[in-house]
This record gives C-alpha cells, sequence and structure tokens, in this order.
C-alpha cells in the first residue's frame, strides 16, 4: 500500500543511521566482567559508580488529539441551464416572420416567430356571428316561452270559471313545455358558441409563438415561407440560471447530500455552488447528481470542470500516516512514555492523504513520527522537532 510505503522510506534518515551506530559502539566498550560491559548487570540496569547509560535516540514527536478525518473528492462536472425547452407550434401555418435568431437573449411572453394568422382571423370571426345568433334565438325563444307561460296561467284561471274547456289547458300547457324546452337548447348552443370562439380566439393568439420564459435562444429551427405543422418544433430556449450536472459513487453519495456545499472550477477559477438533486439510486454504478451554482459570473453554457466536494471520512484520533508501523496484520505506533519508546496497538479507521483516523491510541499522546530502524520499545528517546 503507498501508506506502508511512505512508512518504510521516511524512516531512513543518515541522523538515524549514524545515532545507532553511536549506540553499538557504547553498547560494545568495555570487556565481560568489567563495570561498565554488558555482561555487568550493574552496568547494564545503569547502577555502580562506574556504570555508562545508553544514549538517548533523538526522534520526531507529535501530539495526537481526537477529531474528524475530512477529505476533498473531486469529479468532472458540465454546466447546464436549469431549465430547457424545445417550444412547439400550437397551430399550422406558414411561417411570415422570424424576429430573434439563435443566441438571442428575449424575454417572457416575447413574439420569436410568427405564423400566417389570415385564415385565423376568418375562424375568429366567423365564431363570432354564430355566438351572437346564438344570443339572438335564446331572446327570441325566451319571449316566446315567457308568453306560452303566460297562456297557461290564464287558461287555469279560465278553467276555474268553466270558460274554456280542459282540452284547451293541456294544448297551451304541451306549448308552454316545448318554447321552455328550445329555450334551454338556445341558451345550450350559446355556450356552444362562446366555446367555438375562444378556441378560435387561442389559435389566432399561438399563431404568434411566444418564448415561455426569459432565456436565452438555443436555436431557431425555422424560415420565413416555411409550413410548420401542429407540434413542430419552432427554436429551442434556454433558461439564465445555470447548474452543474456530475456523477459520483454511490459511496460518495451517501454522505453528500442535498444542500451540501462544493466547488466548480473552470479554468482556474472557482465557482461555489450547493448540492440541489441528490439521488440515492446508482444508475451504471454512478449516482447523478446537480449543483446550482451561486455565482452571479456564471461560467458558459456547457463548460466542463472540475467538481470539488468535501466528505468526512471518520471520527478518531489523527495520526500521521508516517507514524504507522505495521508488523504481520497488526497495526501500531511508537509513543514516547517515560523517555522510553513504547509500542502502542491501534485500528486503522480512515485514511485521507498524509493523516489517519485510527482506535486505540489516547488523545494526547506522543507519538514518534518516522521510527529510525531498528528502534525498540523500551529505547531511550528524546523527542525533537515536530509538536511536544
Amino acid at each position: 500500500m503507498h501508506a506502508n510505503e511512505e512508512r518504510k522510506t521516511g524512516a531512513r534518515g543518515l541522523l538515524w543511521a549514524a545515532t545507532l551506530a553511536l549506540m553499538m559502539a557504547l553498547a560494545s566498550c568495555g570487556t565481560s566482567g568489567k563495570p561498565g560491559s554488558a555482561a555487568d548487570p550493574a552496568a547494564a540496569h545503569g547502577q555502580g559508580s562506574g556504570a555508562r547509560r545508553y544514549a538517548a535516540v533523538p526522534v520526531q514527536a507529535t501530539i495526537v488529539t481526537f477529531g474528524r478525518l475530512e477529505t476533498n473528492h473531486t469529479a468532472a462536472g458540465t454546466i447546464v441551464p436549469v431549465t430547457e425547452s424545445q417550444v412547439a407550434a400550437q397551430v399550422s401555418g406558414v411561417v411570415t416572420q422570424v424576429l430573434h435568431l439563435a443566441g438571442a437573449w428575449v424575454q417572457k411572453g416575447e413574439v420569436v416567430v410568427r405564423l400566417d394568422d389570415s385564415q385565423l382571423e376568418v375562424a375568429v370571426a366567423s365564431a363570432r356571428a354564430a355566438l351572437e345568433s346564438a344570443q339572438i334565438a335564446v331572446q327570441r325563444d325566451k319571449a316566446q316561452a315567457d308568453l306560452a307561460e303566460l297562456t297557461v296561467k290564464r287558461d287555469q284561471s279560465l278553467i276555474a270559471q268553466k270558460l274554456i274547456p280542459q282540452s284547451q289547458l293541456d294544448v297551451d300547457a304541451t306549448s308552454a313545455s316545448v318554447a321552455e324546452e328550445t329555450h334551454a337548447a338556445d341558451e345550450a348552443a350559446v355556450k356552444e358558441a362562446e366555446s367555438q370562439l375562444r378556441v378560435a380566439q387561442l389559435n389566432l393568439a399561438y399563431s404568434s409563438i411566444t418564448a415561455p420564459f426569459a432565456g436565452q435562444l438555443a436555436s431557431v429551427n425555422v424560415t420565413p415561407g416555411e409550413f410548420v405543422g401542429q407540434n413542430t418544433s419552432v427554436f429551442a430556449l434556454v433558461s439564465p440560471e445555470r447548474e452543474i450536472t456530475f456523477d459520483i459513487s454511490p459511496g460518495d453519495a451517501s454522505v453528500l447530500p442535498a444542500g451540501a456545499s462544493l466547488d466548480f472550477i473552470y479554468r482556474a477559477q472557482s465557482y461555489p455552488a450547493r448540492v440541489s438533486e441528490a439521488p440515492s439510486a446508482p444508475i451504471d454504478g454512478v449516482v447523478p447528481m446537480v449543483a446550482l451554482l451561486s455565482s452571479s459570473a456564471l461560467p458558459p453554457y456547457g463548460a466542463v470542470g472540475t467538481v470539488s466536494y468535501p466528505l468526512s471520512l471518520a471520527q478518531g484520533v489523527l495520526v500521521p500516516i508516517s507514524a504507522l508501523q505495521t508488523t504481520g496484520n497488526q497495526e501500531y505506533v511508537y509513543v514516547v512514555q517515560g523517555g522510553k519508546s513504547a509500542a502502542q496497538k491501534l485500528t486503522v479507521i480512515a485514511e485521507a492523504g498524509t493523516t489517519a483516523a485510527v482506535a486505540g491510541v489516547p488523545s494526547g499522546s506522543q507519538v514518534i513520527l518516522n521510527p529510525p530502524p531498528g528502534l525498540l520499545a523500551g529505547s531511550p528517546v528524546k523527542p525533537v522537532g515536530g509538536t511536544s
């Protein structure tokens, strides 16, 4: 692993080699049975008036503390409009005017393309005439229905005086019922005519094809004299607001929620953004993400840059990777305790850059960096440099 290589190569300094050579020279001085020799128990423990002590090995050490291990990951991102619309014709017709070309900025409701509206104006006039005719019929039949109702009331009064037969009342009542039904049918016809007029007026309005929102024309697909059918794409419009689309791994997506801050780097300039869409389901092994740019000066549409986002990997005691040692499957560090080195077993939770979050090392421990080759637990050490 890269971390293990760094631990091995970083430990080979000329200073440490020279120090070990000095220790070996000191350990071999004297002869067996003489004071200060390695065979002399008193000398080995630094006892007696003639005893010698091993020289403390100078080591780099630093104080480690508990904290959160964070790192930055990157992904390729593309600038796209927040809203993009293919605006289609809602009525058929021949193009008479193209008022704006691709690249132009337009306001909401501004006319971009006009179609020939002569036939549509005729349809509006015809529908308006039909409505007026239906309204006249309603007024006429309403008068007849009212008159028939008055006749029935008069017949009822005459029947009471025995001046007309019952059959006359029956005939007049039937006529009143027919007149009322005719009036009701005329009112329905008026509503239908009103509806037809609204449709004709809408179709006339649709002959002027307008921008549904403020933005820039990405393309204009028609020219004057060209016939377009209903639902034919006439122009493409994009919004001035822009966003970033990018893909990340499912593992990163789980810790990058909506609202998280990130940076989009384009041509050495950084643009702040926030995640606006953060789905959890991967597609083809990656999770599609969307972030909104918050800067007023925005990169151009289609710009491809680097999305940089922070990730919190783990919590633990933060130890420089240069301090980590491995024996077999066990990882450990040397710590300074009472002027001597001591091996402290640990578990690596996560690594990022030159730092690892570990468990098993007390916060506040003084950890030896780049331990010199041959350093043993219990060796006298003298911290130099680093943080003591």
